[in-house]
């Protein structure tokens, strides 16, 4: 492999590491972003791509599209595919990284990483049906351990086929959670969805603010869905979203 696109590897990597942290460490980034623009004339893919990642962990949407597109006009391999969506994954377009993971898998059919994403991504949006397929498909792939998501996928596509919940109810719960996430500019860290043991489901995205932010951000939640008569009358509702604060400690 080429010096080149082992550096833009190097930085994804890094990138990946700082996107889990609590609080982001811009001195690195921009020390990252000024290494992915010395790529650009040697691996100009690469360099983009990092910018990419970068961009999404900032939560810049614009940022994200513009270079992971350009990455894959570039070079359209696998791994700017799984880039693409995990870069719309940060900034909260779980189905536009759905749709980039599966168009991923049409190029590679065979690449394991790409089926993982689109489960993610299945998982985050509320495709829970097509994520539970995705499954199925990629253990058709792999050899080893089972999808960590897949047991939540089946009892979450089980629901839907029950009629205890609808996908596009599932949807719009998301969609509301998001709009209001985003108006706060709270950057999401990761996503935690299981059972409440009571026949609903507990969407929590943990996201860079405090719990007292979290909180106040979840009555907002909670008025903007009361205020929607489709989605307080759909089976959607059994998923019960909800933002969880991680900075400063604690939970809200």
């Amino acid at each position: 492999m080429p010096v080149p696109a082992t550096k833009a590897n190097e930085l994804l990597k890094e990138v990946a590491a700082i996107s889990t942290n609590v609080v982001i460490d811009e001195v690195r980034l921009q020390g990252i972003l000024r290494d992915a623009r010395g790529l650009m004339r040697a691996d100009p893919a690469g360099a983009h791509a990092v910018q990419g990642i970068v961009a999404g962990v900032r939560g810049d949407a614009a940022g994200v599209k513009r270079h992971c597109e350009q990455a894959l006009a570039l070079d359209p391999r696998a791994e700017a595919w799984a880039n693409y969506s995990t870069a719309l994954a940060f900034v909260d377009e779980n189905e536009a990284a759905l749709v980039v993971a599966k168009k991923g898998m049409d190029a590679y059919p065979g690449d394991v990483r790409l089926v993982e994403r689109a489960i993610e991504a299945a998982l985050e949006s509320g495709s829970f049906r097509e994520g539970w397929r995705l499954c199925a498909r990629g253990e058709g792939l792999a050899s080893g351990p089972e999808f960590h998501l897949r047991d939540r996928l089946r009892d979450l596509a089980a629901a839907v086929e029950a009629g205890r919940m609808s996908e596009d109810g599932a949807r719009g719960v998301i969609g509301v959670l998001t709009e209001v996430q985003r108006s706060a500019k709270a950057v999401t860290v990761g996503l935690e969805v299981r059972s409440d043991g009571e026949g609903s489901f507990l969407y929590d995205r943990y996201v860079r603010c405090s719990p007292v932010e979290a909180s106040a951000l979840n009555w907002r939640v909670a008025e903007e869905l009361v205020d929607r008569d489709d989605l307080q009358e759909d089976p959607g509702r059994v998923l019960l979203v909800g933002l969880v604060g991680v900075v400063g400690g604690g939970s809200a």
